[in-house]
């Protein structure tokens, strides 16, 4: 990585896929930048010649992604196609068969305004005496919640929840933050990276709770992924994504970020969030 140019090195070979955290990385894809990547199938030094036997990648770069049809993607200068040639997807740009013998080169121009995040304090940096500022935790039962400064996507925090004990099926242990201005009727995308060790016994998850001009809840948009309950997850910082559309008479939303237990009882394992982008498409 050269985070000063905004640029990144990929050698592959014998691969088929490829991920990168931009952001992880350092690299910047906020309004007006551009992050250039140069990939080669040069894998040197190698105690012995190695075939290459695929010729392309498949490369996935996950980051802020807020604005799917403003971004300018280019391979060797020629202008790629969204929807043919790559496809954003929450917080996943994804190119297909992108060549990488002998030597070519990918940029990734951001427009030059993108839409607002709305999430308070998203990067969970800001303090609120011993807490993360704008935001709260809940739970029916009792879990272990903390404003961890050891495990961070980026910054130097995150939120973690450990070994929920729930009381009833179908509740969602979380953390929650304080409400925001929405227009009803209007599509919004949220997305986020979590992170899990030795999680089991719930869907993993974002939501976003909608309320009326009363502060009245109306409903909660809820988008739970895998594992379950039947095996133990780890992973490192992996985007989750969804999007909704606010009721019409929405006039505020929170974002939830936390798990769906299916069932009552002990939880085991720990989550982390960070890094949560709330815009309106």
């Amino acid at each position: 990585m050269n985070t000063a140019a905004n640029s990144a090195a990929i050698h592959a070979r014998n691969l088929s896929k490829m991920t990168l955290d931009v952001s992880w990385m350092g690299l910047d894809n906020s309004a007006g930048k551009t992050m250039t990547f140069a990939l080669d199938d040069n894998t040197a030094p190698n105690a012995f010649a190695i075939t290459d036997t695929t010729h392309s990648v498949k490369l996935q770069l996950d980051g802020q992604w807020t604005n799917p049809s403003g971004y300018v993607v280019r391979f060797d200068n020629n202008l790629l196609t969204m929807g043919t040639d790559y496809t954003i997807s929450g917080a996943s740009l994804v190119l297909n068969n992108l060549a990488v013998t002998g030597g070519h080169t990918l940029t990734v121009q951001s427009p030059s305004s993108l839409p607002s995040n709305l999430a308070p304090n998203s990067g969970l940096e800001t303090a609120s005496g011993s807490q993360p500022a704008s935001w709260s935790t809940e739970v029916s039962g009792t879990a272990t919640f903390s404003w961890d400064n050891l495990e961070a996507h980026g910054g130097t925090r995150s939120v973690k929840i450990q070994n929920a004990n729930v009381t009833t099926a179908g509740t969602r242990p979380a953390w929650k933050s304080s409400t925001f201005s929405v227009n009803g009727g209007q599509q919004y995308s949220l997305s986020a990276f979590n992170k899990a060790r030795m999680f089991r016994g719930g869907n993993i998850g974002l939501g976003i709770a909608w309320y009326n001009i009363l502060g009245q809840q109306i409903r909660v948009d809820w988008s739970g992924t895998t594992p379950g309950s039947d095996y133990s997850l780890n992973c490192d910082w992996t985007p989750v994504s969804m999007q909704a559309t606010a009721p019409s008479n929405a006039y505020r939303a929170a974002v939830v970020c936390g798990f769906e237990a299916p069932a009552t009882g002990q939880t085991a394992g720990s989550l982390w969030f960070d890094d949560i982008s709330f815009t309106q498409q």
